[in-house]
């Protein structure tokens, strides 16, 4: 499909990891659509 995607490792019951996804995604893509937890 061509679709870009970014992986970041992330333990998300902690607000530092999660601060830092939110930040590299928002770098990465802008607004985001869709989020998938595998």
């Amino acid at each position: 499909m061509g679709s870009r995607c970014l992986y970041v490792r992330a333990d998300l019951s902690n607000v530092e990891d999660c601060r830092n996804v939110i930040s590299l995604t928002d770098k990465e893509f802008g607004t985001v659509n869709s989020l998938i937890n595998v």
